[in-house]
């Protein structure tokens, strides 16, 4: 008898125990996401050039045939060319074609990997002083408009006709108080996704509204983090969106326009990418730095997950691309990492002695030394 009343008692705490374990996981207390971490493996094709004081913009291929298209820009003017020697050779005049000038040189520029080319962005002050940017393909100024500082842009590997993706741009940006999120595609096409206003009060250096800031997706979404600050808010002596604000992610659903609110999150982000299931974050916080700011989200319970190695403040989320729903890119200026949701594996690769990162769909590029300088490139779908 005294057996069987043992028996007894250890199935019945086992049972509690496993009933303690289920309530702590539904409650979120046991909330996370698993991923195992690995080393990355690649072969990179590579080209070595000198610059003869040109700076590095882009590389579209060196890794068909043995050809090679790379792209190059005088800081002094803003012209890009296209330079088509081989070898380690000066790139002089007859080696280079002139393939854009600006009317006025940019103060910023950036080269983004599109559809299998590359488009444009240039930052600029006009001769009336106020800063505007331009958005450029095949020399022709896609979308113009004054802006704040420098926009946002990012590419994702949306949900097209038939099923087929299609390479979107997706470009956030602030202009006089006005907060915009606009999908643009090519041939030129432009869809207001969203947009939000807020006023500056430069007297208490105060911001009051919303304001949009960051944006990503793949496939039929597309996620966006909004600031709000409204006027009963207590106010310090600064209080801006740099500083302050209470985000919420929303999602926007490409195929019928339609927007619904994801989640309210405690911390800011400095940067957003999402696929249907998952969310993928850089936190921040103005006044302390974060030791582990990256992290991957559940869509449907923000609470739960996993947070990035390496990942914080001063190595936070720099780029990262959806190649389709499940596979994803994405680098800090240390490492560049490969997730595949459906293997639950995370691939890493160390890059802390590389520049010029691109992520595109078909390449990933990087280059080393300033003259001369070696462009490497590899397709990212031989690493999963």
């Amino acid at each position: 008898m005294r057996l069987y009343k043992r028996l007894v008692y250890k199935i019945a705490a086992l049972c509690a125990i496993c009933l303690a374990a289920f309530t702590l996981t539904q409650c979120g207390v046991v909330n996370k996401l698993d991923f195992t971490i690995q080393q990355a493996e690649i072969n990179p094709a590579s080209l070595t050039l000198r610059t003869d004081g040109l700076e590095y913009l882009y590389a579209s291929s060196i890794l068909e045939n043995g050809n090679h298209m790379v792209f190059m820009r005088d800081p002094a003017n803003g012209i890009t060319y296209r330079v088509s020697q081989n070898g380690e050779e000066i790139v002089t005049a007859q080696d280079r074609f002139a393939v854009y000038k600006p009317e006025i040189a940019p103060t910023a520029y950036q080269a983004i990997p599109f559809n299998g080319s590359f488009w444009i962005n240039d930052f600029f002050i006009d001769e009336s002083g106020q800063s505007r940017f331009n958005l450029i393909a095949d020399r022709q100024v896609i979308v113009s408009d004054y802006c704040d500082k420098m926009p946002y842009i990012t590419v994702i590997n949306a949900a097209g006709s038939n099923n087929i993706s299609e390479e979107r741009i997706i470009l956030n940006y602030d202009t006089n108080g006005k907060s915009y999120l606009i999908d643009v595609t090519y041939p030129p096409n432009q869809n207001m996704i969203a947009a939000s206003s807020y006023r500056y009060y430069p007297e208490q250096n105060l911001e009051q509204g919303k304001r949009i800031v960051f944006c990503g997706g793949v496939g039929d979404y597309i996620y966006y983090q909004q600031l709000q600050m409204g006027a009963g808010d207590p106010h310090p002596d600064v209080y801006t969106f740099e500083t302050h604000g209470q985000p919420t992610i929303y999602r926007y659903k490409i195929s019928d326009g339609t927007t619904e609110k994801i989640a309210d999150l405690p911390v800011k982000l400095m940067h957003l990418n999402g696929n249907s299931n998952a969310l993928l974050v850089s936190e921040y916080d103005y006044f302390a730095p974060l030791e582990a700011s990256g992290k991957i989200m559940s869509v449907a319970d923000t609470s739960k997950t996993f947070t990035l190695p390496g990942v914080s403040s001063g190595a936070n989320i720099q780029q990262s691309l959806f190649l389709n729903d499940t596979q994803l890119i994405f680098n800090t200026p240390v490492t560049l990492f490969f997730v595949d949701f459906k293997s639950k594996i995370i691939k890493t690769l160390d890059i802390s002695m590389y520049n010029n990162i691109h992520l595109s769909n078909k390449r990933v590029t990087f280059t080393s030394g300033i003259d001369p300088i070696t462009v490497y490139q590899f397709n990212p779908e031989n690493v999963f």
